[in-house]
């Protein structure tokens, strides 16, 4: 991370330092941002605004207790908790609140485009199902191929959807490149789902289309099980 999450409370706790500190950050996120470099950028920032927003609100700071194992991993309730600021006495506690409000103001706009970088490149995204005979049925797909083209170069991967935590029924779609670029044969295709991702080149592949890539197909495979599942109870 650019910026440790408790950058606000480390000494000194001075104004003047801590707006010096956010413009050198602010200055990182925004070369990662023109060059749409969204991850992990869009996570450390949507956490900075979460930690800043909790101390505006509630005097208490975000701790981790989960650190991301993948640049793109998203970060859920169970991953954070909540510690009250009870080691400042009040002088320091305004200066820290200060601190926050106007940090939060500063990096909000940023936030904000980082958020419309992410859904444009969201948007560009298209997941074909090259397995129209592999059917939806029951129990969630948990594994399958990836192919694209990027820059003229054929890439593969193959893909597993993976709990995120065991006491949450989130996953996450893992992705691992066959440096071989398998063929996708009819002989695959029987056992496996084979989906096609189309997209902007124009964006990098590593923190960005890859992350969403990966996004698509988890959603995917979600809305088509959910969508098969109100046919079937439609058609009782």
């Amino acid at each position: 991370m650019k910026l440790p999450l408790d950058w606000i409370l480390q000494d000194p706790i001075d104004i003047e330092h801590k707006e010096y500190v956010l413009l050198d950050y602010i200055s990182k996120i925004d070369k990662d941002l023109e060059n749409f470099n969204l991850y992990p950028t869009f996570q450390e920032i949507s956490l900075h605004m979460a930690n800043l927003g909790s101390i505006n609100k509630n005097l208490s700071v975000i701790d981790l207790k989960n650190k991301p194992k993948e640049i793109d991993d998203e970060i859920l309730i169970a991953d954070l908790e909540y510690r009250k600021l009870k080691e400042f006495n009040n002088s320091k506690l305004k200066e820290v609140l200060k601190i926050s409000q106007r940090s939060y103001d500063k990096l909000k706009d940023h936030f904000l485009i980082a958020k419309s970088i992410w859904s444009i490149v969201f948007d560009s995204v298209l997941i074909k199902n090259e397995n129209k005979s592999l059917k939806f049925k029951g129990k969630i797909p948990n594994k399958g191929y990836i192919i694209f083209y990027y820059e003229g170069e054929k890439h593969v991967y193959k893909f597993k959807l993976k709990k995120i935590n065991p006491n949450y029924n989130e996953k996450k779609c893992e992705i691992k490149k066959i440096e071989n670029n398998k063929i996708i044969d009819d002989k695959i295709k029987q056992k496996n789902f084979v989906f096609k991702a189309e997209f902007n080149e124009n964006f990098p592949l590593e923190g960005c289309l890859l992350s969403i890539v990966k996004r698509k197909v988890l959603n995917y495979i979600y809305q088509t099980v959910k969508l098969n599942e109100l046919k079937a109870s439609h058609d009782k």
